[in-house]
């Protein structure tokens, strides 16, 4: 195992250092990223499913080096073997996806993070917020059949909240709720919270809310005679079905599983074929069971876990013609009520600059490109960070790297003046000194 320091986002880590496979640990802008590596030095094409990952859960951000190219064939879906803190494909090469990539039910049990994935050219940071978005709100009534509330929609890269669990509330006095859906973190859409329900009886008594770090589903609580569905997490909370002489089954728990982190980055072609899927969905919530129940008495559903972060980075989108799906689970059902659904996470397809070695100098942008340092005139940045060129294409010698180092920390640098049209050409060159 290795530490890592010196460099501010995920990318930069993976794309500039050889790190080998194994488990290390890199400093991100000061947040420490465990993360659990393989490289895979020739082309790799999928055509069955394969395994990824150790079985360790939550620990660690599974990371897939790909020095060449990756074609995942269709039928085989690329998926971590369990919950990890995110998964980060960075292929060097191009990526052809004609199957599925998924974090779908692969969100991990962790306190959030802020992750930066890339450094904009103006100094600011694409990043994953440690806090999702928020979880649906518990509902109270001592006399109401209310569907649990829809956790928030993920924004800025972040996941979505879980669904609070339904009520159903029939008479009596005390205070009567559902448990609240929890709030998305960076590596984990939010958990759903349990339903509850109730049938002429005085007391408090309310379900459980889910997690806020991605962990077990909110528990349902009944009282005699009535079901109630568990919320959706890791692992679901229990559903509780109760008969009339006052014992309990521990069934109907909410579904296991949310939305998890994905990151890939492709610096070749980036080529998502027709019925191709990259997902990373949230799970149902526990259904109430119905047998021996009357429509009179209680049954509520559980409430959903929502949907991950999926954040795409390309130098060359070729074909963009797959699904993209971050949606919540579905609430669970009952009766009378059904639990609120999770919130819909983010998918973000971000391309990135052609030249990435730019360096801010005296108000001028400059970029080692080739053998060569070259000013940028300020007229033409726009251009120049979005489309870029190559010193092969201008037909000149290359001059020596560490003389152009040299002359650039002197302020003697040479100076090109480039026509941005559909060829670039050297309209000027002259030596500054």
């Amino acid at each position: 195992m290795a530490n890592y320091r010196g460099y501010s986002n995920l990318y930069d880590y993976i794309k500039k250092l050889n790190i080998p496979d194994g488990y290390h640990s890199l400093d991100v802008n000061g947040e420490t990223i465990d993360i659990e590596m393989y490289n895979f030095i020739e082309d790799v094409l999928y055509d069955k499913s394969p395994v990824l990952g150790d079985d360790i859960p939550d620990d660690r951000m599974l990371v897939l080096k790909y020095h060449k190219n990756l074609t995942v064939n269709s039928g085989v879906t690329i998926i971590p073997k369990i919950r990890k803190k995110g998964m980060l494909i960075f292929v060097e090469g191009n990526l052809m996806n004609d199957g599925t990539i998924s974090m779908t039910a692969r969100g991990a049990v962790a306190s959030g993070q802020d992750i930066n994935l890339l450094r904009n050219n103006d100094g600011s940071f694409e990043y994953i917020p440690a806090i999702g978005a928020s979880g649906g709100v518990s509902l109270s009534n001592i006399n109401a059949r209310l569907n649990g509330n829809i956790g928030a929609k993920g924004m800025n890269r972040g996941t979505g909240g879980g669904g609070s669990g339904g009520l159903a509330s029939f008479g009596g006095s005390g205070t009567k709720a559902s448990g609240a859906g929890g709030y998305g973190t960076s590596y984990s859409g939010g958990t759903g919270g349990g339903a509850a329900a109730y049938h002429n009886w005085n007391g408090t008594a309310t379900g459980h809310s889910g997690s806020s770090t991605g962990g077990t589903g909110g528990a349902g609580f009944p009282n005699y005679n009535c079901s109630v569905g568990g919320g959706a997490g890791n692992p679901g909370g229990h559903g509780i079905k109760s008969n009339n002489t006052g014992g309990v089954i521990l069934n109907q728990p909410g579904g296991d599983g949310t939305g998890g982190l994905l990151i890939i980055y492709t610096l070749g072609e980036i080529r998502l074929k027709s019925g191709s899927v990259i997902e990373s969905r949230g799970i149902a919530g526990g259904t109430a069971a119905t047998a021996n129940l009357s429509g009179s008495y209680g049954s509520a559903g559980g409430g959903a876990s929502g949907g991950g972060s999926i954040n795409i980075f390309y130098r060359s989108l070729k074909e963009n013609a797959g699904l993209f799906n971050v949606n919540g689970g579905v609430g669970g059902h009952g009766i009378n009520v059904k639990g609120g659904a999770g919130g819909h996470g983010t998918a973000t397809l971000t391309r990135m600059p052609i030249n990435e070695s730019l360096l801010l100098k005296n108000q001028t942008y400059v970029s080692y490109k080739g053998n060569s340092w070259i000013l940028v005139d300020k007229i033409n940045q726009n251009e120049f960070l979005n489309n870029g060129f190559n010193l092969s294409d201008l037909n000149r010698k290359i001059t020596n790297k560490s003389l152009c180092e040299n002359k650039l920390n002197n302020e003697s640098v040479i100076r090109f003046e480039i026509d941005f049209k559909r060829i670039f050409h050297i309209r000027q060159i002259r030596i500054s000194r």
